[in-house]
């Protein structure tokens, strides 16, 4: 008989300065994580983004492409100081897209919506990433 092995994880969310804390969209898409609001713009902001980096195994950003590395915290300046970290990032679109090369946000239409329990908008293309998941027949 094998054994899983579970792993707990902790995921702290950083939060922009004035950001809404309090929607029920924002209890759910963060539920369970850890909150901290940093500006950063701001010298402190930066450096505690960076202590956070020190004790982390991945970094995900979902900003614009080059935004990340504009406030000194691209990939070459997480892994200077945790070359182990792994770094994603998850803009929305590809920075290269023509096609929606115009939307400045590429979850805000997504995120917009589901606030207004609104249908998505015809223009805004779903790409599946992944096959729907299969139901496993029981064992009983």
């Amino acid at each position: 008989m094998s054994r899983a092995v579970v792993r707990w994880i902790q995921v702290t969310h950083v939060d922009a300065p004035g950001a809404d804390l309090t929607s029920p969209l924002s209890a759910v898409l963060h539920r369970g994580k850890a909150r901290v609001t940093l500006d950063l713009k701001t010298l402190e902001g930066k450096s505690t983004a960076l202590e956070l980096v020190k004790g982390a195994d991945v970094v995900v950003s979902n900003f614009r492409p080059g935004v990340m590395e504009r406030l000194g915290l691209g990939a070459k300046a997480c892994q200077a100081v945790n070359p182990e970290v792994i770094y994603l990032t998850l803009p929305g679109y590809a920075s290269t897209d023509k096609e929606l090369a115009n939307i400045k946000v590429g979850y805000d239409d997504v995120r917009r919506n589901a606030r207004l329990k609104a249908p998505l908008p015809s223009s805004l293309p779903i790409h599946p990433t992944a096959p729907p998941p299969t139901r496993r027949p029981s064992r009983r």
